[in-house]
C-alpha cells in the first residue's frame, strides 16, 4: 500500500500562518507521508494578473480589485486541480482562508477530502464570502474553534483544537553581539521587541504613536522592529517624521531568537489575532509580551502573571505598562519566567503532525 500523499497550501508571506504550514509539512514528512507544499500569494496582488489584464481596466480601482480577486480564485482553482491530478494527492490541507471555497471546489472536482486550518477567529475574518470550512477543521485557538461550531454550523466532531508548535534554536552570545553591531544597538540600552509583519492587522501605526510617548519619559529606550511587509515604508516615514530614528531599529526578516534575547520584553498592538506564534517564540526565550487584549491573546497571556494585557486600542494603558516594565526589570524577569512555564505546557501537548496524519487516514478511508 502506497503512503498517503497530501498537498499543503500556505500563505506566501513569512508570518505565523506560513511558519505553521511549513512545520506541518515537515512533521508529516518525518512521519513518512509524501507532502507537496505550495504558497498562494495574496490574491489582490497577483502579479501575473496585474501584468496581463489590468492595463485594460485602470480607470476603475473597484473593477481592478474585483478582477484580481475573481481571476485569482479561478487561476488558483485550475492550478490546484492540475497539481492534484499530476501528483496524485490524496487530500489537501489549506492554511489560506481566502481560498477555502476554491479549495473546497478543487477537492470536489478531484474527489478528495480537505482539511481547513483556521489561524484567525472567523468572526474577525472580513472576506466571509470566500470562506468555507473543510471536511475536517483545525483551529489554533479556542475562539476559532467556537466560531466554527457556533457561527458556521460545523459539527463538533469535525473540529480539532490544535495549538501552534515552534522550533527553538539556541542563541549564542557572539550572534547577539554581531547583530547588535550590525544594527547599531548600543550596549546597555533597554530594548523592546516587536516581531511582526508590517500589515494593517499588526497595527504598527499605533505602536509608533505609543513609542513616541514612551521615549519622552525614557529617552534611551530602543524599539526593535523585526519583519517586513507592505506597510514598512509607511512606518519608516512615521519614525522619521517623529524624529524617532535614534530609538527605533528596522531589522528586516531575521532569525528572531537573538532579538528576543537582546530585549527585556516584547510588545504587540495587533487589531486581531489567533494565538500569535511570537508569543510562544518569546516565551521559549523567557520573554513576556505586553499586548492589546484582542482576538485569542487571552488564551495564552494571563495578565500580570506571564505577560500584560491592556484593553484593545487603549494606547495610554499600553504606554503605562511599557514604562512599568522598563522601570521595573524584576517584573520582566518574573513575567518571562512564567511565560516560559506556559510555553512548556503547550509544547508538551498533542503532536500536530500525528493528529494531522491520523485525521488524513480517517478521511481517506471514508472517501
Amino acid at each position: 500500500m502506497r503512503s498517503v500523499s497530501v498537498l499543503i497550501l500556505s500563505p506566501a508571506d513569512r508570518g505565523g500562518a506560513a511558519s505553521i504550514a511549513r512545520q506541518d509539512a515537515n512533521s508529516l514528512v518525518d512521519l513518512g507521508l509524501k507532502v507537496g507544499y505550495i504558497t498562494i500569494d495574496n490574491l489582490v496582488e497577483n502579479q501575473t494578473i496585474q501584468q496581463h489584464w489590468l492595463p485594460f481596466i485602470k480607470a476603475s480601482s473597484f473593477l481592478e480589485r474585483l478582477l484580481r480577486l475573481t481571476l485569482g480564485q479561478v487561476t488558483s482553482l485550475l492550478g490546484v486541480v492540475y497539481l492534484v491530478n499530476k501528483f496524485h494527492y490524496d487530500a489537501i490541507i489549506n492554511h489560506v482562508p481566502h481560498i477555502s471555497k476554491m479549495c473546497h471546489a478543487a477537492c470536489q472536482i478531484c474527489g478528495i477530502p480537505n482539511i481547513q486550518v483556521i489561524h484567525l477567529p472567523l468572526s474577525s475574518f472580513k472576506a466571509k464570502k470566500w470562506m468555507k470550512p473543510g471536511k475536517m477543521n483545525f483551529s489554533i485557538s479556542e475562539r476559532g474553534e467556537q466560531d466554527l461550531i457556533e457561527r458556521w454550523g460545523v459539527k463538533r466532531e469535525s473540529v480539532y483544537l490544535l495549538p501552534p508548535a515552534i522550533q527553538v534554536k539556541e542563541v549564542f552570545d557572539d550572534e547577539i553581539s554581531r547583530n547588535c553591531k550590525m544594527f547599531d544597538i548600543p550596549p546597555g540600552h533597554q530594548t523592546v521587541a516587536c516581531v511582526a509583519l508590517f500589515n494593517a492587522q499588526k497595527n504598527h501605526e499605533s505602536l509608533i504613536h505609543i513609542w513616541e510617548k514612551v521615549v519622552k519619559q525614557e529617552p534611551d529606550a530602543m524599539l526593535l522592529l523585526a519583519g517586513d511587509g507592505p506597510l514598512i515604508g509607511v512606518i519608516k516615514k512615521m519614525v522619521n517624521d517623529r524624529h524617532l530614528t535614534q530609538n527605533v531599529r528596522f531589522l528586516g526578516m531575521v532569525e528572531p531568537g537573538w532579538v528576543y534575547e537582546r530585549s527585556s520584553f516584547c510588545v504587540l498592538t495587533s487589531k486581531d489575532e489567533g494565538i500569535p506564534l511570537v508569543f510562544l517564540e518569546a516565551a521559549a526565550h523567557q520573554r513576556a509580551f505586553i499586548s492589546f487584549d484582542t482576538g485569542s491573546n487571552s488564551e495564552f497571556i494571563r495578565s500580570n502573571w506571564n505577560g500584560i494585557l491592556v484593553p484593545s486600542g487603549d494606547e495610554q494603558s499600553m504606554i503605562a505598562s511599557i514604562l512599568t516594565c522598563l522601570w521595573q526589570p524584576q517584573t520582566c524577569i518574573e513575567l518571562g519566567g512564567h511565560a516560559f512555564e506556559s510555553y512548556k505546557n503547550i509544547s508538551s501537548g498533542v503532536n500536530r503532525g500525528e493528529l494531522l496524519s491520523n485525521c488524513l487516514d480517517e478521511m481517506i478511508r471514508r472517501e
